[in-house]
């Protein structure tokens, strides 16, 4: 197989930047494209994570495959992981690949040099009979859905990585003189602009790394409350939250941090003031009461759609009495 360089183009040319850096599938919609704008083939070599998302790569892949025409091939090296990890989001997209007969290769060990790095090549064909939102979705488990270690110390390693950024950033004038303009610039809602200058920095430090414009943050049931609901296969963005409770220096040497929620003491607050401890108000406590945080994750606002609410004739087959039972369904 041989390129014709005469109909090789960018995916720059035909394609938002900043809706590819984000990857959000649901940014881009192939319904809404001309033909021109689908391609009938990918080579992608997506970022393996971000601060923040560890997982970034699958929501690129997600993107391209939407973007690729029906019998086009989408190859793209990703991360050892994939043929392994039992999260919901690897489990999501191996699904997908094998429903469309999709292959991977292992790559070498040395196939970055001396990184280190174990990644396969993933090689999928778009049938032509596909149907866009025929994706399987990964199997619901029962209860809470409780992370693999491997998943806490991937997730534990991003939070760090995040908070060492946003300390640097903090630490430099010049990059808090261009947050204060960004935030200033208009469009950022109030509930953002209340928070804490470090959850500002985290939050506009992700929202540039995933092309994300900051807008407005909410928890998906704060986001339900206000008639939206968060779109699938989005990961949030990291922020930190009074966990509630608080700690002495007695028993700093013993104190224990819930799994995959690492506490960050002394830290400021969303509402833009202080922890105990940490020149806030203590209200009568000692001054060696220190408020103890938690990483969070919250939802942009492009990264969530109404609520499609449910018509009169929907509702009244809910309630049409169930076959064999003498009582109405609920």
């Amino acid at each position: 197989m041989s390129l014709v360089t005469s109909t090789f183009e960018e995916y720059s040319a035909t394609v938002d930047t900043a809706a590819l850096v984000s990857a959000d599938p649901a940014d881009q919609d192939p319904g809404d494209r001309s033909a021109r704008q689908l391609f009938d083939a990918v080579v992608m070599n997506p970022p393996f994570s971000v601060p923040g998302h560890p997982t970034i790569w699958i929501d690129h892949v997600r993107l391209a495959w939407r973007l690729l025409t029906p019998g086009g091939r989408l190859t793209a090296i990703v991360p050892n992981g994939y043929t392994f990890r039992s999260d919901r989001r690897h489990t999501a997209i191996r699904a997908l690949v094998e429903q469309v007969g999709g292959t991977h290769v292992a790559l070498p060990d040395d196939a970055f040099g001396t990184r280190g790095v174990r990644a396969v090549l993933l090689t999928m064909d778009k049938p032509l009979d596909y149907t866009e939102g025929a994706e399987p979705a990964a199997p619901r488990q029962r209860g809470k859905y409780q992370a693999s270690p491997e998943e806490v110390a991937e997730r534990r390693a991003s939070d760090r990585e995040l908070s060492q950024l946003v300390h640097e950033v903090l630490d430099d004038p010049a990059a808090v003189s261009r947050m204060q303009d960004s935030l200033s610039a208009g469009g950022v809602s109030a509930k953002v602009l209340g928070y804490s200058p470090r959850n500002q920095a985290m939050l506009l430090t992700q929202c540039e790394a995933r092309g994300i414009q900051l807008v407005d943050v909410d928890s998906p049931a704060g986001w339900r409350k206000r008639g939206r609901k968060v779109r699938p296969h989005v990961a949030g963005l990291r922020i930190v939250a009074p966990r509630g409770e608080t700690r002495t220096a007695a028993t700093d040497a013993t104190a224990r941090t819930a799994p995959g929620t690492p506490a960050v003491a002394n830290a400021p607050s969303t509402d833009g003031g202080t922890g105990s401890g940490a020149g806030g108000d203590t209200g009568g406590e000692s001054s060696q009461d220190t408020v103890l945080f938690r990483m969070i994750s919250v939802f942009e606002l492009s990264q969530t759609e109404p609520v499609t609410e449910p018509t009169q004739a929907t509702n009244n087959r809910a309630r049409q009495p169930q076959r064999g039972r003498g009582r109405w369904a609920a």
